[in-house]
């Protein structure tokens, strides 16, 4: 059974121009998700072809080049993967990312008329969009469809005719949503919002590739508290450095990394408080070297932001397999589990959260590794990429 994956990540060998010319917020966190399923089916040796349509900012507000060049590149061993080519007019690229992505599934499924499988990243309007056309003529495959975020909580309508193309992107989602065969969602409560009816899905709140497991770093002697991760202000991130302010202690360090709607904000804050300090947008490389040497990681989302019942942050997972201790709220989306192994601020309020900071930071090193540490082997032994991807492979093998 052939199994194409069709998503939006960055190739290795575009990946330094996709960085040099993007203006404001990468998409990382999709980038890592992704690699770590095409992780898990080379494992299982269950994929032959790979298409991505790289999901980049436009021109010219978020990235420099009207145009995205394509190419036809190898990865762990697959031989045929293909970036598409596309224009990159805010728009207009939907409709010109559907064309290539169209044409490079029909000359994947033209090999041969068997029964094909199609693992699709997001709910991403112009691959769905060809994959629905696809099937109208082809009846022999089918689509899973990955589902990490909801199209209604992706971007906040600024003004009039945002909201309209917004609503327009949802009634056309709908309709192309009518040919996905099963799902996969980070969260149980997708399949409702969704409406998916009878149709087969599987919760898979995350997928682990073991990136860092090797790198060991000294920690810092002061206590230093990181988020890293989108700057968005709806993610809390105003809560953490009100928060923090309110720690007079000299030796409590703030560190933040990422890029988003806060960062003049955090800007701000770092120039009268010397204990702030930012980093920028960092390579994910940079960005785990800081977590292994934090005292603990922090997550200041807000547990009764409806979005939190639909999302299930990646950084969570990448927190956690660092080994250092995470601090988190109560979300919806966090099951007994994850809440035995991380560190819950349960009072919200940024008192709340301060109490909680320095009562962690002030737990012994030997404790604190010991915590981090049980999180970490939780996370790798259970979360991984065979793991997680055998059971998506499972959801499709059950649909023959």
């Amino acid at each position: 059974m052939e199994i194409l994956y069709l998503g939006s990540f960055f190739p290795e060998s575009q990946k330094k121009t996709i960085l040099s010319n993007s203006i404001g917020v990468i998409q990382n966190a999709g980038d890592t998700f992704q690699k770590a399923v095409i992780s898990g089916l080379i494992q299982h040796k269950r994929c032959d072809h790979i298409i991505t349509s790289p999901m980049i900012g436009s021109y010219p507000q978020r990235y420099k080049r009207v145009l995205f060049k394509g190419c036809e590149f190898e990865y762990k061993g697959i031989q045929h993967c293909v970036s598409t080519k596309f224009v990159n007019i805010s728009l207009y690229k939907i409709i010109s990312r559907y064309h290539f992505v169209k044409r490079e599934i029909e000359l994947w499924m033209n090999k041969n008329e068997d029964e094909k499988y199609i693992l699709v990243f997001s709910i991403d309007l112009s691959l769905l969009r060809a994959l629905s056309e696809i099937k109208k003529i082809k009846k022999n495959i089918h689509i899973c469809l990955i589902v990490t975020d909801l199209i209604e909580f992706m971007v906040a309508p600024k003004n009039i005719l945002l909201k309209y193309v917004m609503m327009n992107f949802e009634k056309k989602t709908k309709k192309y949503l009518e040919s996905v065969d099963s799902y996969v969602f980070l969260t149980r409560y997708m399949k409702d919002k969704l409406k998916i009816g009878n149709r087969p899905y599987i919760v898979v709140e995350g997928i682990y590739d073991n990136l860092s497991d090797n790198l060991q770093y000294e920690k810092e002697n002061i206590k230093t508290i990181l988020y890293s991760g989108t700057l968005a202000k709806i993610y809390g991130i105003i809560h953490l450095l009100d928060a923090f302010s309110k720690i007079k202690n000299e030796n409590y360090h703030l560190w933040i990394c990422g890029e988003g709607d806060a960062r003049d904000v955090i800007l701000k804050r770092s120039d009268s408080d010397s204990r702030i300090k930012y980093f920028g947008q960092l390579a994910r490389e940079e960005v785990l070297i800081l977590q292994k040497k934090a005292t603990v990681l922090i997550n200041p989302r807000f547990s009764d932001s409806e979005f939190t019942k639909y999302s299930f942050a990646s950084k969570t997972m990448e927190y956690m397999a660092s080994g250092t201790p995470v601090i988190m709220h109560p979300l919806k989306c966090l099951d007994e589990d994850y809440l035995n192994n991380i560190y819950i601020a349960y009072d919200e309020s940024d008192e709340g959260l301060k109490n909680t900071i320095i009562e962690v930071c002030e737990k012994s090193k030997n404790e604190l590794n010991t915590f981090g540490q049980n999180a970490a082997k939780f996370i790798v032994k259970n979360k991984n990429s065979y793991i997680q991807v055998g059971r998506i492979l499972e959801l499709i093998d059950n649909e023959k």
